[in-house]
């Protein structure tokens, strides 16, 4: 699979592998928290229309951070995956702004808090983090982001068994204010100061 994918995109892979497992998350965590009730008419219409379109704009966000490895690069193609999550919810799923910007934000924290124990992992084994995002010896692309992928799916229906509410994620009476400043929190974590950590971490 690694190798077809490199056949059609070529140096763009590992990037294209990564943003589409960021949206394969947020679609299950979206899946696991919400409430089938919430779902758009055509919601399986939708998925598919959405999973081409999500496709065609990972293969560009990923062009565009294979070809200039800048901080601002960076931040851009982070605040891109973010849009893309943001409109993912809208378009599935009859919330209020207020619970879509909750969603939102609680698919980030969730994907970037196991995000950060995986590599705390592969430290634990002896593996450098900077330098592969395997577990073992080798480098084996399909094995290694299916494990990565493995670990964030286990993590999210941990985390909806023990928070999930039996009416989905619904009716949390937080005002917009209030979800308007934990969205712009997020995503000030998620899209600036993440990449800015990264990008300064080898020095």
């Amino acid at each position: 699979m690694f190798d077809f994918l490199q056949s059609l995109i070529g140096d763009y892979t590992v990037h294209f592998i990564s943003a589409i497992i960021d949206i394969v998350i947020c679609w299950f965590y979206m899946l696991i928290l919400c409430s089938e009730k919430k779902r758009k008419n055509w919601f399986p219409v939708r998925i598919g229309f959405l999973f081409a379109a999500d496709l065609l704009l990972c293969v560009g966000l990923s062009a565009l951070r294979t070809n200039a490895d800048t901080l601002p690069i960076r931040i851009l193609f982070e605040l891109g995956l973010a849009a893309l999550e943001l409109i993912n919810i809208f378009f599935l799923y009859h919330e209020s702004l207020s619970e879509s910007l909750m969603m939102f934000s609680s698919v980030i924290v969730a994907k970037n808090f196991s995000g950060t124990v995986i590599p705390l992992l592969r430290n634990l084994l002896g593996n450098n983090d900077m330098e592969t995002i395997s577990f073992f010896s080798d480098y084996v692309p399909m094995r290694d982001w299916s494990i990565y992928l493995g670990i964030q799916l286990l993590f999210l229906f941990s985390i909806a068994y023990l928070f999930r509410r039996a009416d989905g994620l619904s009716s949390t009476a937080l005002a917009l204010p209030g979800s308007l400043f934990i969205f712009f929190i997020t995503l000030i974590m998620k899209c600036v100061m993440a990449p800015v950590a990264r990008f300064y971490q080898p020095t």
